[in-house]
């Protein structure tokens, strides 16, 4: 068996390190794995094992590459499919790598989990790789939400929908103690974007000082858009929260700094949040807006919280519900964790992707 991981760049991202853990994952099983990234950006290919072949075909850096892109593209794919004995199956990974599907290739599928599309050209190239997509075995999105969504599409009327949602290896640290020092740290995971929705939570946190609560937030995560992170301070500075919301950049131990915190916040539509996922199996009590995936992985006052999008006020309601009762956040803790070991482990993430390639 064989098969191809097309993604748009192998840099930091949830998209990118699913696609490093699938490679892996299908090289130690036996398979003949390749790795192709359509941009120069690639800071975290030495992830991948050894035995996973890794291409880079620059279709976007400068004028040449995105004139020649397309038949680059489409040639390096015919020929790993004719080289082979067992037909290849090629994973594309998003909108991006989705614009290189071809009626001529076979084995085709693609895995929609971007739900955010703020630059107009991220909508062109949407649009595009729609009508593209109806050459596809089957389109695979990350959340229920998203899948009604794409039903709308009259291209895609005659192709297979389904859903297949993420999961994480659960060797986490587990959270074992709260409040160090009277203190209720929160945590959010999330690059510095627009549609992320930092500033929801600034203003829950001065809701909550102005209770008389105790309260900090840290914010893991690097900027994308230039400016963004500059923004986001200017809007503490402007809730004179200086003192209360720390930016940390981008860190790789995430999993072993979570279990420094008391809750977790997810304030954003996010497909299906792979750091949700790591919070809940750390033990973290976790807050999530009430769109996008975060429903279908919170069960509401059992293993989490859900609030209502954009409500600042419900946000802060929710929080200091948590502040107050110590047995409902280990209990929501503790439920947490149950719920990724038995319903989103990495194993079963695996096992659903490799089904595609053995149709």
């Amino acid at each position: 068996m064989n098969v191809i991981l097309v993604v748009a760049s192998l840099g930091v991202g949830g998209t990118e390190q699913k696609v490093i853990r699938l490679a892996n994952y299908f090289m130690a099983e036996g398979k003949s794995v390749d790795v192709l990234s359509l941009s120069l950006n690639n800071s975290q290919k030495d992830k991948l094992n050894n035995g996973v072949k890794f291409t880079i075909i620059d279709t976007n850096s400068n004028i040449k590459a995105r004139w020649c892109a397309k038949k680059r593209v489409f040639n390096y794919l015919k020929k790993q499919q004719s080289s082979v004995e067992n037909a290849t199956s090629i994973f594309y990974f998003n909108y991006y790598p989705a614009l290189f599907i071809s009626s001529k290739l076979i084995k085709q599928v693609v895995f929609i989990n971007t739900t955010h599309l703020l630059r107009f050209i991220s909508k062109v190239k949407q649009k595009i790789a729609i009508r593209k997509m109806q050459y596809a075995d089957a389109i695979v999105m990350g959340n229920s939400e998203l899948a009604n969504e794409f039903k709308r599409f009259n291209q895609l009327k005659n192709t297979r929908l389904e859903v297949l949602q993420n999961g994480i290896e659960t060797n986490f640290p587990i959270k074992e103690c709260y409040q160090v020092n009277d203190v209720f740290k929160l945590v959010v995971v999330a690059r510095l974007r627009p549609e992320k929705r930092h500033s929801d939570i600034f203003k829950a946190i001065k809701i909550l000082l102005d209770k008389g609560f105790k309260v900090e937030l840290d914010c893991i995560g690097s900027q994308v858009l230039d400016g963004q992170e500059e923004q986001l301070k200017q809007v503490v500075n402007n809730l004179s929260l200086q003192n209360y919301v720390n930016f940390l950049g981008e860190k790789n131990d995430v999993r072993l700094l979570l279990p420094n915190y008391d809750a977790f916040v997810l304030p954003s539509n996010d497909t299906f949040s792979n750091a949700l996922l790591e919070a809940m199996a750390a033990g973290l009590p976790v807050l999530g807006a009430n769109v996008g995936g975060s429903p279908e992985i919170i069960s509401d006052l059992n293993d989490g919280l859900l609030y209502e999008f954009m409500n600042q006020n419900d946000l802060a309601d929710k929080l200091e519900g948590l502040i107050l009762d110590d047995k409902f956040r280990k209990r929501l803790g503790f439920n947490a964790i149950g719920k990724i070991n038995k319903n989103f482990s990495s194993d079963c993430m695996y096992k659903k992707y490799e089904a595609y390639i053995n149709e």
